[in-house]
């Protein structure tokens, strides 16, 4: 682990998996941290990178246990202030320590979001390409216009430190499960030991000025204006990765972030068992469930991998060149 401080003093867990080839960051989603990109051996996506080479980089942003504010620190915990501050810290230690000028990112959820986000902004030659998977446009997707009127709340809500959530996962019987599976995974794609795993392992606090700022956020309609703006000036390649079994990102909230990108590389992709894929995976199934290593952990290391020539849909690729397998 290589600890990492941001300019507005929170120190941040940076976790490395060496390889001797150029590095990848993954970003882990809202409430989440590495284990969302693997539980159970055989189906980390950051094994998968690894066996190809790759130099493997997560970092576990601000509000994870892992992290802390730093003496005299008042910096929030909000989508922002991940992106103003824990995403340059982690790029920059990150070329630092390899001496490369641009990272490929891998973003999950709120990951590919900020990821996108990143790429829009002034420092977007940090990054090379990006893999989003499960990523909105904007957070109307997650919460809604039922939220509207919540907005009365944001002040309350941001002095609420965190809502307990990995002590609510940590219980046993079937109610965890029960809202795992509706939210998160798809039963036929996983066992209930690798639920509970991920249950015990993955799952961090929400902060209550989190979620105050996403309501925010997702009712103002000037607010998603800049957003849609910065994924529009997104130059690099990128793949946006979306499940027909997601109920928290379903595949058009996704692909309203495809569509969005003006890029002239980018590519499709919708898993699902009408495309080949073995399951409909549910929002965190889709990176961690065990035939998720061949339905997309194949695609992504083949993506970062190879120079495909530029195609709106990864489908129209032919699979040796997606998966990178001969």
């Amino acid at each position: 682990m290589v600890p990492i401080e941001t300019r507005d003093g929170y120190a941040l867990s940076l976790y490395r998996l060496r390889g001797s080839g150029a590095p990848v960051l993954l970003i882990p989603g809202l409430s989440a941290n590495r284990f969302s990109f693997g539980v159970e051996p055989g189906a980390k996506l950051w094994d998968a990178l690894r066996a190809s080479g790759r130099d493997v980089w997560i970092i576990e942003l601000r509000g994870s246990r892992s992290s802390r504010r730093l003496p005299g620190s008042r910096a929030p915990v909000d989508v922002a202030t991940k992106l103003a501050h824990d995403l340059p810290a982690a790029i920059q230690a990150i070329k630092q320590a390899t001496g490369v000028e641009q990272v490929d990112v891998i973003g999950h959820s709120l990951g590919g979001f900020l990821a996108c986000q990143y790429a829009g902004g002034p420092s977007a030659r940090d990054i090379r390409r990006i893999v989003s998977v499960s990523s909105p446009v904007d957070f109307r997707a997650i919460v809604g216009p039922a939220t509207r009127g919540l907005a009365a709340l944001r002040g309350p809500l941001r002095r609420l430190g965190g809502f307990g959530i990995p002590k609510l996962a940590s219980l046993r019987g079937p109610v965890a499960h029960a809202v795992v599976l509706a939210q998160h995974f798809r039963l036929s794609a996983t066992t209930a030991a690798l639920r509970r795993a991920w249950l015990t392992h993955a799952v961090e606090d929400l902060h209550g000025s989190e979620l105050a700022q996403i309501i925010e956020w997702a009712n103002s309609r000037p607010e998603r204006a800049r957003q849609s703006r910065k994924i529009q000036k997104i130059a690099c390649p990128v793949l946006v990765i979306a499940s027909r079994g997601d109920s928290i990102v379903p595949p058009a909230a996704a692909r309203a972030a495809f569509d969005v990108m003006t890029t002239a590389d980018k590519r499709w992709l919708e898993v699902g068992r009408r495309r080949g894929a073995r399951f409909d995976y549910g929002h965190a199934g889709i990176l961690v469930a065990p035939a998720a290593a061949s339905d997309v952990h194949d695609v992504i290391v083949g993506f970062l991998a190879e120079q495909l020539p530029a195609e709106t849909d990864v489908h129209a690729i032919p699979a040796t060149a997606r998966t990178g397998k001969g």
